[in-house]
């Protein structure tokens, strides 16, 4: 099957191949050519090309995920915009935007009230229509939403809750959230909450590297007063690991901030603990929790 997919301009691309799911999504692609399903996190991978990464935010709000996807936000945040578009994606509300900063990038996101699906494209390369073949693949993406999905499909590592009291309660996006018996009306408030991620590996990045990386996009969502607690680069389960306690403050309230992360095959697996209450029981379940981390 070839799929003919016409951009705003007056150019026609192509992509070949049939659609593939994303594992652990309910997103459909048809890969560009070169493109395969990665192995460290949700989307494709060309090494000599770039990447394709999705974020599918099933029970998220099209609307209020898409609120600040605007070119003028974009501009302000010093991207160069090549090309903006509102429009209808398989009948669902979208935005499709075409940007260079540093790299070249393009991105479709699209939904309705129940999910948004996020696809982004990091492309090192010039070639045009080497980049016009990956935005025919960003245009193919179809969305099944009746769709059972494994949330741990395709997973290099696993976690075992099942002697924990911090259980897995959903996915959201690239992120797998714990809560105290698996439950969602435990998320958030006072609530001990543990955010399970994959981070790929880029040149010389260490798994305390990874946790950094972290630490700095929280000041910028009102973390401050960090303090470490305590840290250590002890072998997680045989895996190279970094693990770190920190106090500190989240928009001026108090947070017991726990983070581990792992080395597992070309990715770090970060789990991250958030306590607001009870420190030293909260800190427990985490330990419980990540202690458990193995590769598949």
């Amino acid at each position: 099957m070839v799929m003919s997919v016409a951009i705003w301009s007056q150019d026609t691309v192509t992509t070949g191949g049939k659609q593939l799911n994303i594992p652990g999504t309910k997103v459909f692609i048809t890969p560009p050519s070169g493109f395969q399903i990665s192995s460290s996190f949700s989307g494709l991978v060309n090494n000599e090309v770039g990447t394709i990464q999705i974020m599918d935010l099933d029970g998220g709000s099209f609307d209020s995920n898409a609120a600040k996807f605007t070119k003028q936000a974009l501009e302000k945040g010093g991207l160069t915009i090549l090309e903006y578009k509102d429009f209808k994606h398989e009948g669902f509300d979208a935005k499709w935007v075409y940007m260079t900063k540093d790299i070249k990038s393009m991105a479709l996101v699209f939904g309705d009230d129940s999910f948004s699906v996020l696809a982004m494209a990091l492309m090192n390369t010039n070639d045009e229509k080497v980049i016009n073949g990956i935005k025919a693949g960003l245009l193919s993406i179809t969305y099944q939403k009746e769709l059972k999905v494994d949330p741990f499909q395709n997973l290099l590592f696993e976690l075992d809750d099942s002697q924990t009291a911090l259980q897995f309660a959903k996915k959201a996006g690239p992120v797998w959230l714990y809560s105290k018996q698996g439950k969602l009306e435990n998320i958030g408030g006072d609530h001990p909450m543990v955010m399970v991620m994959t981070i790929p590996i880029s040149g010389s990045t260490n798994p305390k590297n990874a946790v950094t990386s972290v630490l700095s996009s929280l000041e910028g969502k009102g973390w401050s007063d960090a303090k470490v607690v305590s840290e250590s680069t002890d072998p997680v389960n045989g895996l190279e690991g970094y693990t770190t306690v920190l106090q500190g403050k989240m928009k001026g309230s108090d947070v017991l901030f726990f983070a581990e992360s792992v080395k597992v095959g070309a990715t770090f697996v970060l789990v991250q603990g958030f306590s607001r209450k009870d420190f030293k029981e909260d800190l427990i379940l985490f330990q419980e929790l990540a202690k458990t981390i193995k590769a598949k």
